[in-house]
Formats: structure tokens, sequence, C-alpha cells
């Protein structure tokens, strides 16, 4: 697994956001990293764009992953 590529499959506005989404896909059998939550401590001082919490996914479960996440927001 550690030769994956990965890609970034959604930009949550915050943690709490990120970890639900997470845990969903997470369900599905994907395999799920996050960045950008240590900015959160920042919040006050950086623009919102730059504190977003990031999910990635491999490469190859990205498609699945679209699919999960725009299934919770349809």
């Amino acid at each position: 697994m550690a030769n994956q590529q990965w890609q970034c499959v959604y930009s949550a506005g915050n943690s709490l956001e990120a970890h639900s989404l997470k845990g969903l896909l997470e369900n599905t059998g994907m395999s799920v990293r996050l960045t950008g939550e240590a900015l959160a401590a920042a919040a006050g001082e950086l623009p919102m764009s730059v504190i977003e919490v990031q999910l990635w996914v491999t490469v190859s479960q990205w498609q699945q992953a679209l699919v999960v996440i725009e299934g919770v927001f349809t």
C-alpha cells in the first residue's frame, strides 16, 4: 500500500465533517488520509480556504469515493 498514488477527493470545511466522511468511506472498505487538520489551530489568522481538511483516497478508489460522497449531499 505504501506505493499507492493518492488523490484528493474532497475538501471539508472543518474537522468534524472530514472525520464523518472518512468514517463513511472507511466503512465501504476504502483507505482514507486526512490533511490540513493541524492548521485548524490557526483558524482565526488564516483564510477559511486554507484551513480546509482534505480527504485523500488511493487513485484506484477515487471514482468510488466520489460516488459515496455525492450520495451524502444529494
